[in-house]
């Protein structure tokens, strides 16, 4: 069998999409960046966040180098990405996944013999701070800034855009066939 599909940035198709690639440019450009970002204000970090957000959706005057399109499911106008930044930028990534990590435990029975043996599958995630440094929210921006792992940040930034930004459009699956050969007449 012989199963093909499209991919929107060339890596191996998924068929339900997360900002994981979006996130993961944002944080390569704030590390690669930290410290000449370090001397900016709080208002124009996030005029630079504001500007690569709307380079991914194709809405940027002045394209952010390093940031991809974004394929969403649904046409998306620049006034709600607008909107949407303002939500992102000003509300509590912890507040916003639901608390501070998010366990859940499922249980699975496996037979051997007469013998059934349980396990625990945890599925997680990361620790997500209540405050910043200086005492307010937890914000994107202060996670962008943050000295945490950088597999950590990335999965943070990544559950939280896909939770506040319009779904994205999966792969498509573009062939699918069956080779049957007669061997043996």
């Amino acid at each position: 069998m012989d199963i093909e599909a499209s991919s929107s940035h060339g890596d191996f198709p998924i068929a339900i999409k997360s900002y994981k690639k979006f996130a993961g440019e944002l944080q390569t450009h704030w590390t690669a960046q930290r410290n000449p970002i370090m001397k900016l204000r709080r208002a124009e970090q996030l005029l630079l966040l504001r500007n690569q957000l709307l380079t991914a959706f194709e809405m940027a005057d002045t394209p952010s180098d390093g940031i991809s399109k974004v394929y969403t499911k649904d046409k998306v106008e620049p006034d709600a990405i607008l909107d949407l930044f303002d939500t992102i930028a000003h509300t509590s990534i912890r507040h916003a996944l639901g608390s501070d990590r998010v366990t859940q435990t499922t249980r699975s029975a496996d037979s051997h013999d007469d013998e059934e043996i349980y396990t625990n599958r945890k599925s997680w995630n990361p620790y997500v701070k209540k405050n910043n440094q200086k005492g307010s929210m937890y914000t994107v921006l202060d996670c962008l800034i943050d000295t945490i792992d950088v597999a950590i940040k990335v999965e943070i930034i990544d559950k939280f855009l896909t939770l506040c930004l319009p779904p994205l459009e999966g792969d498509k699956v573009t062939f699918i066939g069956s080779t049957f050969m007669l061997t043996g007449t």
